[in-house]
């Protein structure tokens, strides 16, 4: 984002009294763009899955959370568009559930593209507005993780479409 101000809101939609949804939102780069914040996605590693290697973010395109976050992406905001696409470069778009699960069968297989291609990844983002330094290296890490995981799957559906 072009600029580091997030808030979080609650989104609630009822009829009358009754809650049918309820989700946190985040309101990114001052407003210009506000959706549902993305899922946690983990990869595990090793014999026996006991820790988390890798979090990532995702949105599944068949959720209700997806189809809340086109509604409120605005047609008419070059900004919110662009504030947007910068989110889509880190966080993962999965066309459903099933897609989101072969993929990470996919990583797991291929741990060692996944590695090299966030070694590869020299960007500093020394941008980012973050004063303590273990922060921004958690933070430097997840979006080298996003932009290698979102690699990988372009190239993934790829191979599932041929």
């Amino acid at each position: 984002m072009d600029n580091s101000s997030v808030m979080y809101r609650d989104l609630q939609i009822k009829y009358y009294e009754t809650k049918l949804y309820s989700r946190q939102l985040v309101v990114l780069d001052s407003g210009r763009f506000i959706t549902p914040t993305p899922e946690w996605g983990f990869l595990q590693f090793g014999k026996y899955r006991s820790s988390t290697d890798y979090a990532f973010k995702y949105y599944i395109k068949d959720s209700l959370d997806y189809k809340i976050l086109e509604f409120l992406l605005n047609e008419d905001s070059e900004e919110a568009h662009y504030a947007y696409r910068h989110l889509c470069e880190v966080v993962l778009e999965f066309d459903n559930l099933f897609e989101k699960d072969n993929f990470i069968d996919y990583v797991e297989a291929n741990k060692i593209i996944l590695e090299d291609l966030i070694e590869a990844n020299k960007e500093k983002y020394s941008y980012l507005e973050i004063n303590e330094d273990r922060e921004k290296v958690i933070v430097d890490k997840r979006l080298k993780i996003g932009i290698a995981l979102n690699k990988m799957l372009s190239e993934f559906k790829n191979l599932s479409y041929k």
